[in-house]
């Protein structure tokens, strides 16, 4: 079956932004389903949260600088609906 993936194009993702996050509040670790969404927590603290196009519900997975990685996609995001 291999490992879980999830992909998104930058422009199917309308909103990234870094979020602080804990076991507590998904539910553990590991892979989590949760009034939040879906939350890969490794770790707990900073959070990389995605909002794909089109959904109600968002994707976060715990990283190191977080908030870089929500500029980045929300960059790359902002040059795909341009041109």
């Amino acid at each position: 079956l291999g490992w879980p993936g999830r992909r998104w194009a930058p422009g199917d993702i309308d909103t990234a932004r870094m979020e602080v996050r804990s076991p507590a509040e998904v539910g553990g670790w590991g892979y989590r389903l949760s009034g939040l969404g879906t939350t890969v927590m490794l770790r707990a603290g900073e959070c990389l949260v995605i909002r794909p196009h089109g959904r109600r519900t968002d994707f976060a997975i715990s990283i190191d600088d977080a908030e870089r990685g929500a500029a980045l996609l929300n960059a790359l995001r902002t040059n795909r609906t341009r041109g």
